[in-house]
């Protein structure tokens, strides 16, 4: 299983047009998201090896899981947009809970010692670079940002990691 746009996936195969056969991940590629496919080209070629990113998405989830309470909680979660309803039965509620936000993220096959960052974004003792997208303006998810903010938010990440990755030393030995 493979790190593809943020999560695991084993839904996707591929035919190989010469031999028709099925296969999991074609060798020789790293799977990325199309908005941040050039900074992930230049950091290997930079000799920073990667292994997953994610350029962040704008969208909403829920947790696959069901909550369950109790019927005296039903205006609280009814009243709260980053809650979803599924059933009411037995006294009881069931729900789901939004993610309320998303991440870019970019992990190497090592940790490097990197100059600078990012900004914006942090970096781990395992080697991942990340920085946390928050779909709401407020910690009580509320008042939701408009998708034109998320987009633009997001964008600013993509820009910023490409001008890093650009401005990085060559890692070549």
């Amino acid at each position: 299983m493979w790190w593809i746009g943020g999560g695991y996936t084993d839904n996707t195969r591929y035919v190989d047009l010469s031999t028709f056969e099925v296969v999991d991940l074609p060798s020789g590629y790293i799977p990325c998201d199309k908005e941040i496919a050039d900074v992930i080209a230049i950091l290997n070629k930079k000799g920073y090896e990667t292994k997953a990113s994610c350029a962040g998405h704008n969208n909403c989830i829920y947790a696959t899981e069901e909550i369950e309470a109790d019927i005296q909680k039903l205006d609280k979660i009814k009243n709260n947009p980053g809650y979803r309803i599924c059933r009411i039965e037995n006294n009881k509620i069931y729900y789901k809970g939004e993610i309320v936000g998303g991440c870019s993220y970019i992990w190497f096959c090592k940790r490097y010692e990197f100059n600078n960052i990012p900004q914006g974004f942090k970096y781990d003792d395992d080697g991942n670079l990340f920085k946390l997208l928050n779909y709401y303006k407020d910690d009580e998810c509320f008042k939701r940002k408009s998708n034109k903010e998320l987009e633009d938010e997001l964008k600013s990440n993509w820009n910023s990691l490409r001008e890093w990755a650009l401005n990085l030393k060559d890692n070549n030995k």
